[in-house]
């Protein structure tokens, strides 16, 4: 009784109604049917804004088998147990950015490149599944190697990585991959020491990921050992799938905030007058950071069994590109000098798809994303210059 009559107490306070509660619930009371009306707009709106297909939409709510990770990169965790058994075949896994998975001008006969060169080599045993996110850079790719390598049946022969300039400007790794860490803690442990006996050599990339770790290693106040977001995950998971039911906000946060975001990017570029090809000179210090996560990728694929190779992403002829030319000139001269170090594959193919083949984005020439046919021949260039380490995975694999 004393709490009701605490609480009917503290309702009856002219000051709780006199400050920023009528206004909110106000703005609660306007907002909800607005956002809930707007909910299948801002989900179109979300999926455009990455590109994705929209059949592939329709298949991932159908019960199809994904060959790739139609989430790109926001629920990596539950398209892993999508992957070819490892253990059954050489498995390839195509890892990359939004180049890997966007389709200008889509037709519904469209594949991605995963896709080809799946059917392409599938034939004599190898498959290939696709992993791609936008804009990842290498960090991220390193926690996508350590995740898969993690367990046998997802532990690939060899890891096919599509390097593009620009995104060694890109640091953090978005919340959806530290949601893995946080969810598997035998890869968090295997993040937290890959560093040991690394740290002169990756100085750059070993802080980081230290850095990367420590946001995920808040205690409770109970001095718990469990990181508070984990420890009371389930139950804040709880929550906001029962207010997500009522209260569209909060069922709609995630399109709205990239809707926000985007608009907020346009806008800028709108009134700064920056273009998609203004030239962007790279910024040192991350440039460094991400070489060093591509080298230790390779070095840490080589010790776990992994072939690795990379290629430089097809970029438009025909369209400028927001690259300073000598800096990714040298770019590509450092990536093939690093590769021929490592003994990974490697190859440029920069110039590899014609004018038309190329799209849209914003109005002006897409100088990063091709139409269909542009990923029919990325797959088929894929298979032709890297024949050697498909043929040499596929003998392997039957010598085992």
């Amino acid at each position: 009784m004393p709490g009701h009559l605490s609480l009917w107490s503290a309702v009856r306070d002219r000051a709780l109604w006199s400050g920023a509660l009528p206004w909110t619930l106000l703005a609660l009371t306007v907002l909800n049917p607005l956002v809930g009306a707007w909910g299948q707009r801002l989900a179109a709106e979300h999926a455009a804004n990455l590109m994705l297909r929209q059949h592939e939409q329709t298949a991932a709510t159908s019960g199809a088998r994904p060959s790739f990770d139609w989430s790109v990169g926001e629920r990596l965790g539950e398209y892993l147990r999508y992957i070819p058994r490892a253990t059954d075949q050489p498995l390839v896994i195509l890892l990359g950015m939004s180049q890997q998975y966007a389709i200008n001008d889509p037709e519904p006969s469209d594949h991605i490149t995963a896709e080809w060169l799946d059917a392409a080599l599938a034939p004599a045993g190898t498959r290939v599944f696709g992993l791609a996110a936008p804009n990842l850079h290498n960090e991220e790719a390193l926690l996508y190697l350590l995740a898969l390598t993690g367990e046998p049946q997802t532990r690939p022969a060899a890891l096919l990585y599509g390097l593009c300039f620009d995104k060694f400007r890109n640091g953090d790794v978005r919340a959806s991959l530290l949601q893995l860490l946080r969810d598997r803690p035998a890869l968090l442990a295997d993040w937290q020491g890959l560093c040991t006996g690394r740290q002169a050599r990756f100085a750059a990339a070993c802080d980081e990921m230290r850095a990367t770790a420590a946001r995920l290693e808040e205690r409770s106040e109970l001095g718990d050992e469990t990181p508070r977001s984990q420890a009371q995950g389930s139950v804040e998971q709880r929550l906001r799938a029962a207010a997500s039911r009522l209260v569209p906000l909060v069922r709609e946060r995630r399109e709205l905030n990239s809707h926000l975001q985007t608009t907020a990017y346009l806008l800028r570029n709108a009134v700064l007058g920056i273009k998609n090809t203004s030239k962007r000179p790279i910024i040192e210090g991350l440039y460094e950071r991400n070489r060093q996560f591509l080298e230790l990728m390779m070095e840490v694929a080589a010790e776990r069994g992994v072939r690795f190779a990379s290629y430089i992403i097809p970029l438009n002829p025909h369209g400028d590109n927001p690259y300073v030319p000598e800096e990714y000139a040298a770019f590509k001269v450092w990536a093939r000098a690093l590769s021929m170090r490592h003994g990974a594959a490697f190859d440029d193919l920069d110039e590899l798809v014609p004018k038309e083949e190329w799209g849209l984005l914003h109005g002006e020439p897409d100088f990063k994303h091709f139409k269909g046919a542009g990923h029919r021949r990325t797959s088929a260039a894929l298979v032709q210059r890297f024949a050697g380490l498909f043929r040499d995975l596929a003998q392997e694999h039957a010598a085992r």
